[in-house]
């Protein structure tokens, strides 16, 4: 069986990525654009963020979704980890976040420490 391709625009990188089965490799502000070819994800990109290639592009409405849609799946990452150490870097903001205790499956309210 083959795995298809996630492709996703990072408004980070300004540019198309292309997630293959050997895992995502980049961390920063990206959306899966939910297609299964690059001409169809820049249709969707295009479609929904026109010529916008950079968070600062967007309106700020769109900055905004874009920047929760990563943000949730940072914290859904890092929620699934076997271990937490209560700390990780946000390139997405340059800063240390610390989150309070939290349950076992729950999601962690993160705090900028700086």
């Amino acid at each position: 069986m083959t795995v298809q391709p996630t492709y996703a625009w990072c408004f980070s990188h300004g540019s198309l990525h292309t997630f293959r089965a050997d895992g995502i490799w980049c961390n920063a502000t990206w959306i899966d654009l939910g297609t299964n070819s690059e001409e169809a994800a820049l249709r969707v990109k295009s479609a929904h963020f026109g010529d916008a290639r950079f968070l600062d592009d967007l309106n700020p409405d769109a900055r905004t979704a874009v920047l929760n849609q990563a943000n949730a799946r940072d914290d859904a990452e890092f929620a699934a980890r076997p271990w937490c150490d209560g700390f990780r870097y946000s390139a997405r903001c340059g800063s240390i976040l610390r989150h309070a205790p939290h349950a076992e499956g729950e999601q962690p309210a993160w705090h900028d420490e700086n």
